[in-house]
């Protein structure tokens, strides 16, 4: 077992626990998330709205290619909840960096899915029914995390 650090759009900037071993397991993190999201205009434009979110994820994780030493590839799917988009399920890829010592560095890159996010973001931050979202809207996103993970007292 370990604790982590995340900063990213994937999984917010926030902490969580790592349970499992280096090949498999679960990584369970919550913390804050900036979330953009681009309004399509008439004529076109480039108009950002920017939402202060909070996300809990659960993710299982999974080491399918150990590439040298000091790199592994592995495979992550799970659970998200934000408080603006609602619930959700992603997936996606993760580097891993030093995965043997007591302080691994990985990157986390996926997509997630809000099924009702884009009717949800519109009662939360009141936007009027004819607003359309620029693809690929709220419901629908893909980012990038980078984190460290702490193995107190063990050798993983």
């Amino acid at each position: 077992m370990g604790v982590s650090g995340t900063v990213g759009i994937y999984d917010g900037l926030g902490a969580g626990v790592r349970l499992g071993t280096r090949a498999a397991g679960v990584h369970v993190l919550a913390g804050w998330l900036p979330l953009f999201v681009a309004i399509k205009e008439d004529p076109p434009g480039n108009q950002w709205d920017f939402h202060s979110t909070f996300q809990g994820n659960v993710d299982g994780y999974l080491l399918v290619y150990r590439a040298s030493q000091r790199g592994e590839l592995g495979l992550t799917t799970g659970y998200k909840y934000s408080t603006h988009l609602g619930h959700g399920a992603s997936l996606g890829a993760y580097i891993e960096i030093d995965g043997h010592t007591q302080r691994p560095i990985f990157i986390l890159a996926g997509v997630s899915w809000f099924p009702k996010g884009e009717d949800r973001l519109r009662d939360k931050a009141d936007y009027a029914s004819d607003i359309e979202f620029r693809f690929p809207g709220p419901s629908l996103t893909y980012a990038v995390n980078i984190g460290i993970s702490l193995f107190p007292g063990s050798s993983c």
